[in-house]
């Protein structure tokens, strides 16, 4: 989608309106602001129209999708329920960007399990995210750089062949029953055949999240830790980890080919 001229540049992508036919440029159609805030979303203007009862119901088929620019009162704004949300923006005196919010939605409210331990109890682990409904959220755990660009103007993250990347910060959480019992958060890591947990040349490098629970005088003590294997099956984790990334080396330990295998959960 090509943002107008002051918007940050927003990824590209694609929608498939009621016609069947798919839609993968978008113009951004800016109707001002007064608040200084705006809210920025993709809807199909027809279907609205039909919700709102402005359109005879009996024709369909009409490609009417745009991508708006509207005024907002808040930075939590209230959006169309048949949009699709993307940010919200606040904007200065002058029309300058100042701030933006990215509002782009997960479609879960709640965060799935990723692990299940049984040890004198059952006990569940899943990623400690602050509000599971917005996507980026989910992005900013454990972030596995971009080995792809999104546009001329968003390029990648990491550039092959490379020595070694960062792996971004996250945190996991562990419940027993309906009762949380411990978050162990994970800082920054860079990963590279010199660091431990480290990368193995000529081999399929497989990074994910351990979890394990002990007990120190009935206590419950929860540990989750970054780990590192090779595998021969591209795609396939262990199971109750969290999956995060493969990486290809080769023989001089250089990485290849990066592919961020972080689950969506839908």
């Amino acid at each position: 989608m090509s943002p107008f001229p002051w918007v940050p540049f927003i990824g590209y992508e694609a929608v498939q309106p009621n016609t069947g036919f798919t839609r993968d440029h978008l113009g951004w159609q800016d109707q001002g602001t007064v608040t200084g805030i705006e809210q920025l979303y993709v809807i199909d203007q027809y279907e609205e129209a039909q919700v709102q009862g402005n359109a005879p119901p009996q024709v369909t088929y009409i490609d009417s999708v745009v991508a708006l620019a509207v005024e907002a009162n808040s930075l939590s704004p209230t959006f169309p329920t048949i949009s699709l949300p993307v940010a919200v923006i606040v904007l200065d005196g002058v029309g300058r960007i100042q701030q933006v919010i990215d509002q782009r939605p997960s479609y879960l409210s709640s965060v799935p399990n990723f692990a299940t331990v049984v040890n004198v109890g059952t006990f569940k682990a899943f990623e400690n995210i602050s509000d599971p409904t917005k996507r980026v959220n989910f992005q900013n755990s454990f972030a596995v750089p971009r080995s792809y660009a999104l546009s001329p103007r968003i390029p990648q993250e990491v550039n092959f062949p490379c020595s070694g990347f960062f792996l971004g910060a996250g945190s996991v959480a562990f419940t027993q029953g309906n009762f949380p019992i411990g978050v162990i958060r994970i800082p920054t890591t860079y990963i590279s055949n010199r660091t431990t947990p480290g990368l193995t040349a000529n081999a399929i490098n497989q990074g994910y999240i351990t979890v394990n629970v002990a007990f120190n005088q009935g206590n419950p003590i929860v540990n989750a830790a970054l780990a590192i294997t090779t595998t021969q099956t591209s795609g396939v984790f262990p199971s109750n980890t969290l999956p995060l990334f493969e990486a290809t080396v080769d023989s001089v330990n250089l990485i290849r080919n990066l592919v961020d295998w972080r689950p969506s959960y839908i």
